[in-house]
């Protein structure tokens, strides 16, 4: 009887942890917002990626399998990767990304009070 207890926690947080989140299928808005989330299902794992000003979040696992699946979901986390250094190279290249980001204290602000320092 305790599993499903569980089981029904778990979901519960999961669902709080989303409230007021976008949930993305392909692509996210890199660096912009702290309102995409993208879940790379697996056949028994996930892996969460939780877009920010300061961050992108990557958390969970999934299987990378020596077949068409896994293939696809190589590709699909290689997309994710290539669309974060897409934004990042783009930063660089016109000067503006950062040396190295201010932890913030969780909020927007700060996280964009950090950015606007580090960059001077």
């Amino acid at each position: 009887m305790k599993q499903p207890i569980i089981t029904l926690a778990v979901v519960g947080m999961a669902v709080a942890a989303l409230m007021g989140c976008q949930l993305k299928e392909d692509s996210m808005d890199y660096f912009k917002n702290e309102s995409e989330v993208m879940i790379i299902k697996g056949e028994n794992h996930d892996l969460n990626i939780e877009n920010r000003l300061d961050r992108v979040s990557l958390y969970g696992s999934v299987d990378i399998t020596h077949d068409q699946e896994g293939l696809a979901q190589a590709l699909r986390l290689k997309g994710v990767l290539d669309g974060m250094v897409s934004v990042l190279s783009e930063e660089q290249r016109q000067g503006v990304l950062p040396d190295k980001v201010v932890p913030s204290t969780g909020s927007k602000a700060a996280a964009l009070l950090s950015d606007s320092v580090t960059n001077k």
